[in-house]
């Protein structure tokens, strides 16, 4: 293989008129042209920087004449990148993406690769790797929002080896390691469906499965395994809830299910580096995303900081009590990891017991929950929680032997989601390494 050469982006770009466009006036794309249906239109919350190639869902579509005035199509192979605000954002329309084409927005610039002369998808590594993210932020023109142009997008480097089979290959290892990251994250979107199905159908539809005993109390045994509520179960006013639950069944606080303890303090100058000697990782509300504690982008301090209370275990529950957003305060997620970490003041750690950890997470995501949460937050300028606001919030209380019976089966799945997310850890991390020698030439795919 011959060594690796450096064109420009737009030397790359197909022949054709409008290969690199930016997207239409704000005023021809805005929100009294939206509809339901149509085409859809990319923005800035379907990109990404973190290589996840394209997210297709959440779209907000323009009718196809719309469309069509606006003349601002992404195609299968296209990629479009953020140019105003969150600068640098990626992503390439899959060949099997949904829709046969799109619609940029007023913040996107999308570029057409001349697929003789270089593998789209290798492109898009290339526009994806930090250190072309770094050079787009570097060449911000924006005095007050960050800002990028067509002469921008057309001068970034792309360094690339000349051989077309060479380029096919680094994609291909590349994308294979991608594709076994978003099959692990749907299925483990799949897996929390489930747990948040079932919950719903048992805790708040009131649909378990009748227990031998319920069945023999209501006089009917055949009823024994059938849904509580639809076969006719007794359900009685409980004042405290305001609301009808199963007979049997109580209103409770989470502090009878779980602790909180709030998280360390510490200042920029206690910050470390993970070098450092003697140090342990921090996790802030940062890393609290979709449900899941992420491991990125940690900040270290000296391991006498934290006491042994503000560390968290496998399925301890991270949940954001202080931020300038109320949108942010209360987001919670689970720590599917085995190592030792700690976590900020602005977070705190939700310890369940045993019998009931997966009954607690999924309510800490449910609907009610976050109601109970607006309605803290509701009016108040600084948007602050204290564990009080968690541990004595008031929710249904099943018997032992729901919680129990919903924990065997909840904890099948939630293993599953924290063997995927690992490995996803573990993936992430080696393509994240491979990718500047492959774009380097450092190592080769044979």
């Amino acid at each position: 293989m011959s060594k690796f050469i450096e064109v420009a982006l737009g030397d790359l770009a197909s022949p054709e008129k409008r290969s690199i466009i930016s997207g239409p006036f704000g005023s021809s794309i805005g929100t009294e042209f939206f509809r339901t249906s149509g085409v859809p239109v990319i923005r800035g919350n379907n990109l990404t920087t973190d290589s996840r190639k394209f997210i297709e869902h959440g779209f907000v579509f323009v009718t196809p004449e719309k469309a069509e005035s606006l003349n601002a199509y992404a195609l299968r192979n296209d990629i479009v990148i953020t140019a105003a605000g969150t600068i640098g954002q990626i992503g390439i329309i899959p060949e099997d993406s949904n829709f046969e084409k799109y619609v940029i927005s007023n913040k996107q610039l999308r570029i057409r690769i001349d697929s003789q002369k270089a593998n789209p998808l290798y492109v898009y590594y290339w526009l994806a790797s930090p250190w072309i993210h770094k050079t787009i932020t570097d060449r911000n023109t924006g005095s007050t929002v960050p800002l990028i142009n067509l002469g921008t997008l057309r001068n970034l480097p792309v360094r690339l080896p000349p051989e077309r089979d060479a380029q096919d290959k680094i994609a291909e290892l590349l994308a294979t390691l991608d594709a076994k990251i978003e099959l692990n994250q749907r299925m483990n979107e799949e897996l929390e469906g489930m747990a948040r199905l079932l919950y719903d159908y048992w805790f708040v539809q009131f649909d378990f499965p009748i227990t031998a005993a319920q069945a023999a109390a209501m006089g009917k045994p055949h009823l024994q395994g059938h849904p509580y509520r639809a076969s006719g179960g007794k359900m009685l006013y409980n004042e405290a809830l305001k609301r009808e639950i199963p007979a049997g069944w109580r209103a409770g606080d989470l502090d009878g299910l779980c602790s909180a303890i709030r998280g360390v303090t510490y200042s920029k100058g206690d910050i470390r580096t993970a070098a450092d000697m003697n140090t342990v990782p921090i996790l802030r509300a940062t890393n609290v995303n979709n449900g899941i504690v992420d491991l990125s982008d940690l900040v270290y301090v000296t391991d006498n900081m934290p006491s042994e209370d503000q560390f968290l275990k496998k399925f301890d529950i991270l949940i954001v009590m202080s931020s300038g957003s109320k949108a942010h305060v209360g987001k919670n997620a689970l720590y599917c990891y085995g190592q030792k970490v700690a976590y900020g003041a602005f977070c705190s750690k939700i310890s369940s017991h045993r019998s009931n950890k997966f009954f607690v997470a999924v309510h800490l995501q449910s609907d009610g929950f976050k109601k109970h949460i607006s309605n803290v937050c509701l009016g108040t300028s600084i948007n602050n929680l204290t564990n009080a606001h968690i541990t004595k919030h008031q929710l249904v209380l099943p018997p032992k032997e729901h919680l129990q019976e919903y924990e065997n089966i909840a904890s099948g799945f939630f293993e599953s989601i924290a063997c995927n997310h690992q490995q996803n850890q573990e993936l992430t991390a080696l393509r994240d390494w491979l990718l500047p020698m492959l774009m380097n030439g450092q190592v080769s795919v044979r």
